[in-house]
């Protein structure tokens, strides 16, 4: 991985025999790779969760609109999105 940063983290034993497990019955190739996959799937997950606040704000502003239009509403729903996300991280 290039540009990557080394964490270290300290698990209780209960939770590392946990991950061995998931690594050896789902086909991980290591813990290094399950716990990239979960923390990836965990940002994307956040993420949707904004996304979809942002849309159930904006919803009723939909209707009625152009679809050429909602190509738009849906770019600033994105900002938004990324607006909320940098504010979170700044807390």
């Amino acid at each position: 991985m290039e540009d990557s940063t080394q964490v270290l983290v300290k698990l209780p034993k209960e939770l590392l025999e946990g991950i061995d497990e998931v690594v050896k019955e789902e086909g991980y190739t290591s813990r290094q790779e399950l716990i990239r996959t979960l923390i990836r799937e965990k940002i994307r997950e956040d993420a949707r969760k904004r996304l979809a606040e942002v849309v159930r704000e904006i919803a009723p502003r939909l209707k009625g609109v152009p679809e050429n239009e909602l190509w738009r509403t849906f770019e600033e729903a994105r900002k938004e999105v990324w607006k909320k996300r940098a504010e979170h991280r700044s807390r």
